[in-house]
């Protein structure tokens, strides 16, 4: 591929000449040498998951781009400028990325865990949301200041199954993610119109739109794309499983509803991405008791198996209205 330098360059089309790409390199590497500021900069690039699907070929792209990031980040650095690119990947499409040099980027990387302190603590995406609400309050408003959402509007004590307190019931609908518990408590917003403490009976209905729209959907999207015709076989697959009678299943009570529209291979990566997005849990025995294993919340050693039994998300149960 050649590249005209007059069209590059703004200059009159009497001094055009061609060059390859990468002379084009080169002179965009010697332009950004002669650079100087005070200013740290920083590109920083997510929704990347919305481009790169889950097929070979798009990984490979992902995998490019990370190179080239690298190479980029590499190149300020030697010369001396305050300039970074930054990527947001997901944990998952990271681990699959096909580089040849992804276990050195492991140094340059930070990992955002969530899930550390489990549902019932929480306190770092507890923080994260009480801070976005803050920010979200008009400087004209004249009533007392916003702390934490937790005691401001969630200090009501309930009796819903093992959960004592509403933080951590409302955490067990979400993956452990931000992007969960914003949309959870954007649709708790929607029901509790008021100042006060909300409700068991308004958390619950809040609990119910959000499991029925954003989550369902969430996971949808996440599978959308990993195989051929995935629109038609993931809308089989989640029509499958909302219509089995309880919440733990394995390959076999689900394949009468599948037979014939999805193959073992296809089943297996689906369920597979179900339990890297954290849709879905794992049951494992060890040490004589039975635990189940989220990628977010790892009770026993283990990753994913396709003869494993399984159990779905609390939020899918309640979507589907499932035996718990």
């Amino acid at each position: 591929m050649r590249f005209n330098v007059g069209v590059l360059s703004g200059e009159s089309s009497s001094t055009d000449s061609e060059v390859t790409a990468l002379q084009i390199v080169e002179i965009l590497k010697k332009a950004i040498s002669s650079i100087q500021t005070s200013s740290r900069h920083l590109l920083a690039i997510d929704g990347l998951d919305s481009f790169f699907a889950e097929s070979e070929s798009q990984r490979e792209s992902l995998g490019s781009l990370l190179d080239a990031s690298y190479e980029i980040n590499s190149f300020l650095r030697d010369v001396g400028l305050p300039c970074t690119v930054l990527l947001a990947i997901r944990h998952d499409m990271f681990a699959q990325v096909p580089s040849t040099d992804s276990a050195k980027y492991g140094d340059h990387t930070v990992e955002l865990d969530w899930s550390c302190g489990g549902t019932s603590s929480g306190d770092e995406l507890w923080k994260l949301v009480s801070t976005k609400a803050k920010a979200s309050v008009p400087p004209s408003f004249k009533g007392l200041p916003l702390g934490d959402l937790r005691k401001a509007y969630l200090a009501e004590p309930i009796g819903v199954g093992p959960y004592k307190n509403m933080p951590s019931w409302l955490l067990s609908y979400t993956r452990m993610l931000p992007r969960d518990l914003v949309a959870l408590m954007n649709e708790v917003k929607r029901v509790h119109k008021g100042s006060g403490q909300l409700r068991e009976s308004e958390a619950k209905i809040a609990v119910r739109r959000y499991c029925e729209t954003y989550f369902v959907r969430e996971i949808g999207n996440n599978l959308s794309r990993l195989i051929p015709q995935g629109a038609f076989k993931v809308e089989t697959l989640l029509d499958a499983l909302s219509a089995m009678s309880s919440r733990e299943f394995n390959v076999r009570s689900l394949q009468p509803e599948i037979d014939g529209l999805i193959d073992q291979t296809e089943l297996r990566i689906l369920l597979k991405q179900m339990f890297n997005v954290g849709a879905l849990g794992v049951r494992r025995k060890s040490g004589g008791k039975m635990h189940t294993n989220f990628v977010y919340r790892r009770t026993a050693g283990g990753g994913f198996s396709f003869i494993a039994d399984y159990v779905l998300h609390n939020a899918l149960v309640e979507a589907w209205n499932l035996n718990w």
